[in-house]
């Protein structure tokens, strides 16, 4: 209903008060809207949950990871590259020149994205893409294929479990992550 999806669970195996219910909860979203048939049919639906926008994730990062600044600027600018071509943010030349009004424009609408909106379908079809760019020409082919890798290495990099502890609150469902350490309760904000 107006572009959002959510389920109800009608609490009973009879088809017709099933079907009764199930009509009470449509009938209740065209004249309350969602917020009150939420409240009525799901009390004890939990918060739905909001993306962090690449910018937050980005600062929180920025605040609890211990690679070097360097290390940390190549895969935040890498990182942000992906996002701006998957999330098809219109740039220049000039928002290459530091401090500049392209610049803080350009990172202002990459940061506004939420990360729920970098999917790995949509990540291999801007790898395709980016790599089909290059036309016939098997060396721009493959110095593609290298970029590609190495964009996707760096931002990956930003999503190890000893980066998500300090960042995450929860990680596909769980408060916890495992990594080769073990598994670590998640401290995060995000």
């Amino acid at each position: 209903f107006k572009g959002r999806r959510v389920t109800f669970n009608l609490q009973s195996e009879n088809k017709e008060l099933a079907a009764k219910k199930a009509c009470d909860i449509y009938l209740s979203l065209h004249s309350q809207g969602w917020p009150e048939t939420i409240a009525k049919y799901r009390p004890d639906a939990e918060a739905e949950i909001r993306s962090p926008t690449v910018g937050e994730f980005i600062a929180e990062v920025s605040e609890h990871t211990n690679v070097t600044r360097n290390t940390l600027v190549t895969y935040v600018r890498k990182f942000r590259f992906l996002v701006a071509s998957i999330a098809k943010v219109k740039s220049s030349r000039s928002k290459f020149a530091p401090g500049s009004k392209e610049q803080t424009e350009y990172q202002a609408k990459v940061d506004a994205v939420e990360l729920a909106t970098l999917t790995p379908a949509k990540i291999n079809s801007w790898k395709k893409q980016y790599i089909k760019k290059a036309g016939d020409d098997m060396d721009a082919k493959r110095s593609r294929c290298v970029t590609v890798n190495s964009i996707i290495r760096n931002s990956k990099c930003l999503f190890t479990p000893e980066v998500l502890v300090f960042v995450a609150s929860e990680y596909k469902g769980l408060r916890t992550v495992s990594s080769k350490y073990g598994e670590k309760k998640l401290k995060g904000r995000l």
